[in-house]
């Protein structure tokens, strides 16, 4: 430690590959620590055990932090282990807090949730970039806070198009952020639409 500054060895690791499954749970661990709780529920419920691996993958997986699309995505662990607890497949995304200030901001900026019910396109020194919070753009901040993750990678123009990452998120997103970001009716009707399909 420096004597006048504690933070002068940081490392940026969003983006390498080596960190990717970092902050997350992958499917192989799911496997291999919670079978046995996976079994419980599905017996239980009276369903497979591989249906049950089928519904937490469609709700609780999904995040990508790379460009390299064959590293496997990660699954949120704090929604896997109230579900491993409880047996009840919800939506738990703001058991970890609410995102006022994405919201604020949005309304802030005028931003239009139309613009989300398609890919979200941005480029990796964007994502990456620290930003004054009065001028971050909603998708960045979105793919910051978890709302928006990598679904793909064009190496010819450096482009991330980014998308909702599971169930659970688009579902919290339509039942609560799509009300909080926009004063138009007409606009939350159309919005919640397009997602639903």
């Amino acid at each position: 430690m420096s004597l006048f500054s504690g933070l002068n060895y940081l490392e940026a690791i969003s983006f390498q590959d080596k960190y990717a499954d970092l902050l997350g749970l992958t499917e192989t661990e799911i496997k291999k620590y919670f079978t046995s709780n996976v079994r419980a529920i599905a017996k239980e419920q009276q369903i497979t055990e591989a249906e049950i691996f089928t519904l937490l993958q469609q709700w609780y997986n999904g995040y990508s932090y790379t460009k390299n699309l064959n590293i496997p995505r990660v699954y949120n662990p704090v929604s896997v282990f109230k579900f491993l607890k409880t047996g009840v497949l919800d939506n738990y995304w703001f058991s970890t807090g609410t995102p006022s200030m994405v919201v604020a901001l949005a309304k802030q900026q005028d931003f239009s949730l139309v613009d989300l019910t398609q890919d979200v396109t941005a480029n990796k020194d964007l994502l990456e970039e620290s930003h004054d919070i009065g001028t971050i753009s909603i998708p960045v901040l979105l793919y910051q806070t978890g709302y928006l993750t990598i679904r793909k990678f064009d190496p010819q123009t450096g482009t991330y198009f980014l998308d909702f990452p599971n169930e659970e998120v688009r579902r919290s997103f339509l039942e609560y952020l799509v009300r909080a970001f926009s004063s138009n009716p007409a606009e939350i009707q159309d919005v919640y639409y397009q997602l639903q399909s």
